[in-house]
Order: structure tokens, then C-alpha cells, then sequence
């Protein structure tokens, strides 16, 4: 699963939570983890760190200015 498919699986089940939905699962680390509104905060976080890694890898290296 490539990272723009993680982020977009974490962001329908934070949609769905959203709509009020009671739980709704993301695969992560080869896992299944539910997340409930209680847990909304983690899925947020989550939905940061991935979307943190795709800004560090699609960066290019600067070059070295004289």
C-alpha cells in the first residue's frame, strides 16, 4: 500500500467517524485498528505523521549555494 493510499484510507474513516459512525477500522502495521470518537485524536495524529512523511520524501535535496 503506498502512502497516498494510506492517508486516504485514514482520512475516509476519519469522514466516517465524522458522519457518526460508532467504529470504523484502518489496516496499519499489517494490523486492523478500530477507532471510535473516542480515539478520534489518535486517527488524527496518524492521518499527520503519514501525510509528514510524504512532505520529507517528495522534497528535493537543496544544492549548495557559493
Amino acid at each position: 500500500m503506498t502512502l497516498d493510499e494510506k492517508i486516504a484510507e485514514a482520512e475516509d474513516v476519519l469522514h466516517e467517524l465524522s458522519l457518526g459512525r460508532r467504529v470504523t477500522k484502518v489496516g496499519r502495521n499489517g494490523k486492523n485498528i478500530e477507532y471510535t470518537a473516542a480515539n478520534r485524536v489518535d486517527l488524527e495524529l496518524y492521518i499527520a505523521r503519514l501525510k509528514s512523511q510524504k512532505n520529507t520524501s517528495s522534497r528535493r535535496p537543496m544544492g549548495i549555494r557559493l
